[in-house]
């Protein structure tokens, strides 16, 4: 073997320095984590193909106050003065008068027991003849269904079948007690409501009724909802009309990696 092609010593060491510094590089621990990262992304992978993710649609309703309230409106044109009317009411009681400018004065009576909701006079304000005072709600009766509404755009109505499941959520104001409970949709309009029907069925909620016209893009259609397990007593409470109540449907499910592309 010539010179030339015999590595000397010098050379020798040098590439044992470069063999080692190349294997003290790729350090166990560099490992562990490189392997960390495959089988995350095998799992990550496996679940995007075997997973599912529920798809939902969801809305604010109300317990129809059209069938658990009523308005209270003026018996003649005059000056109104409430009274006893902030611990609810009971059926054909007076609340109130409505004085006419002459002097007369019509006793303001209620149709029923329950709650006011909302008010729409002050005191000693002059109102007309049917003129709307106040919106009187009450407890459904427990041994029926309790009567939810919505209001939903066109386009989201197929979200919302008849017969289908809705899943329902609400608080009480007063006591901070939270249910659970379902329902099964019962009907819906071929038109759209007005805010007439909207206020009505909200116990005259103007904000309630401007979220359901910004949600539907001006064309707001009433859904009709029917629920049997509305809990009360210790695990719940009692609504009543006017009770907003949030609303949430599982309408199908997908693979996350169909999501990723598009195509859920």
């Amino acid at each position: 073997m010539t010179d030339d092609q015999t590595p000397n010593a010098a050379q020798q060491k040098t590439s044992h320095r470069d063999l080692d510094s190349s294997l003290k590089t790729t350090k166990p621990q560099t490992w562990v984590a490189v392997t960390a990262i495959a089988v995350a992304l095998v799992v990550a992978l496996t679940w995007s193909v075997v997973a599912t993710i529920p798809m939902k649609s969801t809305a604010t309703g109300v317990l129809n106050n059209m069938r658990y309230g009523y308005s209270l409106t003026a018996p003649a044109a005059g000056f109104v003065q409430l009274t006893g009317i902030e611990n609810g009411i009971k059926e054909k009681q007076q609340v109130g008068t409505v004085t006419s400018e002459s002097g007369d004065s019509v006793p303001l009576m209620s149709l029923g027991a329950g709650e006011v909701v909302s008010l729409f006079v002050m005191q000693n304000q002059y109102v007309e003849l049917g003129d709307a005072i106040a919106s009187i709600s009450f407890q459904p009766a427990l041994n029926e269904p309790i009567e939810l509404i919505t209001f939903v755009g066109e386009s989201d109505m197929d979200f919302f079948p008849v017969g289908g499941v809705v899943q329902l959520s609400a608080v009480d104001t007063a006591s901070g007690a939270r249910i659970h409970a379902t329902g099964t949709i019962q009907g819906e309009t071929e038109l759209p409501a007005t805010d007439t029907t909207m206020l009505n069925v909200s116990a005259q909620s103007q904000s309630l009724t401007d979220d359901w016209m910004t949600a539907s893009d001006g064309y707001p259609f009433a859904i009709f909802i029917a629920s049997d397990d509305w809990p009360t007593g210790d695990s719940g409470f009692v609504p009543r009309g006017g009770q907003i109540v949030n609303i949430e449907r599982v309408y199908t499910s997908v693979r996350p990696i169909s999501r990723l592309f598009g195509k859920g």
